[in-house]
């Protein structure tokens, strides 16, 4: 490739780079400061609500990670060149062998794709899931004739499944509460509710509020 053109290509690879940065920075602040947690689907910046604007950063990120791997490519050969000669203590000025230069990049890759293999198998082994009470049912059932919690346990990243432990409640017991059909699945999110039924986090705390308060 002539020396011009890759330089325009360097330049390009690390605009995009600069640009999807910033996206994945603003998209952040964004989720922490304009939509922070708790604001679920009531609340909407330019059409987007807290958890849209989630899926916006995810792929944000996904594309950088992918503009990583081409300026990868780009630069393969000075990386391997650089990993032979700090294994094998190699003078700067020496230049190793293909081979040597081939074992370096396939260990690179191995140790890349290991450690993200570990993240995630740590990441799925170490998922908590809420302990059960006697009765079968969620040990959230405490909450019911104890103190009145304010509701803010509740996010609209969680789905129904999730807020019914959080409320000690079965999934069908807080599909009633809600006056949802029985056809939402427990999967459902909360903050998917404003969209597909008109019913804000908000209104979700004070109906489970309700609920929960001791009877007088």
């Amino acid at each position: 490739m002539p020396e011009m053109k890759r330089n325009t290509l360097h330049f390009l690879v690390d605009l995009v780079s600069a640009l999807i940065m910033l996206g994945i920075v603003a998209t952040g602040l964004i989720m922490r400061f304009v939509l922070p947690p708790g604001s679920g689907a009531a609340r909407r910046l330019w059409a987007l609500n807290r958890h849209e604007w989630g899926d916006v950063h995810f792929w944000l990120a996904v594309a950088a990670a992918a503009v990583l791997l081409v300026h990868l490519v780009l630069h393969w050969q000075w990386v391997t060149v650089m990993i032979s000669r700090m294994l094998l203590r190699r003078s700067p000025t020496e230049v190793p062998s293909r081979l040597c230069r081939n074992v370096a990049g396939a260990a690179l890759l191995s140790l890349v794709i290991g450690a993200l293999t570990a993240f995630v198998f740590v990441a799925r082994n170490s998922t908590v899931t809420a302990p059960r009470g006697q009765d079968g049912g969620p040990a959230g059932r405490a909450f019911r004739g104890g103190a009145a919690p304010s509701g803010e346990h509740l996010y609209g990243s969680m789905t129904l499944a999730e807020a019914a432990i959080a409320c000690g409640m079965t999934v069908d017991e807080l599909r009633e509460r809600l006056q949802l059909p029985a056809s939402v699945p427990a999967d459902h999110r909360l903050a998917w509710l404003w969209r597909d039924y008109g019913l804000s986090l908000q209104q979700i705390r004070q109906i489970v509020l309700q609920d929960q308060l001791p009877s007088q």
